[in-house]
């Protein structure tokens, strides 16, 4: 597969206004300070970098954005609000896999796990934990496949999705490949309500859109409870899985 022409036809560059979406991160960037050093793994445009070092007022040098395509590369060295960063185009094992003085506080992996496969994901996650600090999270986000039918659709709509993923699996991806004492914790995530520059139908569609993601959420829960299912959290059913690992230790 061409991954730069995937670069090419899904990303595109930083717009002026902010995305409202990352405000729903606030919280779990909250431990960092101006000498922490963040990893993104498959940045899209470096958006979400480019958010947690405003609210956290990083130093831009100790942000450090990977991907395999050249194409994404090429945009974040373009974009003024990227370009200052440290931007490298390499494979993620073999980035992780050079022995690097400096280790980092967040790793972040926003929809990046799902294009991976299952061998090459066993083989990253012990990577991802060697490269961390004492106290350190990684922020993982994938499509919910358990989730019917919006997780469901975003699991499979893209072609280059391989690994599909509901919260016990994504939990156990990390059990499994690290001996890590880990504490893994699932958040709600839904898209937030986005009127601006919208037409009166536009709203609408916007406002429908939303119940009945609310509602896949509800329906996905009330399913699993009949069938038997004794997860007792709601965070488990929306379309998105979102986790926050860390250390048992680190609070």
């Amino acid at each position: 597969m061409n991954i730069d022409k995937y670069g090419v036809l899904r990303i595109e560059p930083i717009s002026n206004q902010e995305n409202p979406w990352f405000q729903k991160y606030e919280k779990f960037i909250a431990f960092l300070n101006k000498e922490s050093k963040i990893l993104e793994i498959g940045p899209w445009n470096g958006g979400f970098s480019l958010y947690v070092k405003e609210k956290q007022e990083l130093i831009n040098i100790n942000i450090h954005l990977l991907d395999i395509s050249s194409s994404t590369i090429e945009l974040l060295k373009k974009q003024t609000e990227t370009q200052s960063f440290q931007i490298h185009l390499k494979d993620s094992i073999e980035f992780l896999s050079e022995k690097k003085v400096d280790k980092y506080d967040l790793i972040v992996m926003r929809h990046v796990l799902e294009h991976m496969d299952k061998e090459y994901i066993s083989k990253l996650i012990p990577l991802l934990v060697e490269n961390l600090s004492e106290t350190w999270s990684i922020l993982i986000e994938v499509p919910n496949i358990g989730n019917f039918p919006y997780g469901f659709y975003y699991s499979f709509f893209d072609f280059t999705h391989v690994t599909y993923f509901t919260f016990e699996s994504l939990a156990e991806a990390f059990l499994l490949n690290t001996n890590s004492e880990l504490k893994i914790e699932t958040y709600n995530l839904h898209f937030p309500l986005e009127f601006t520059g919208k037409s009166i139908i536009g709203i609408l569609k916007e406002i429908i859109a939303k119940i009945f993601i609310h509602w896949s959420t509800i329906f996905t829960f009330l399913i699993m409870k009949i069938h038997g299912d004794r997860i007792g959290s709601w965070q488990v059913y929306s379309p998105f899985i979102f986790c926050r690992i860390k250390h048992k230790n680190h609070e």
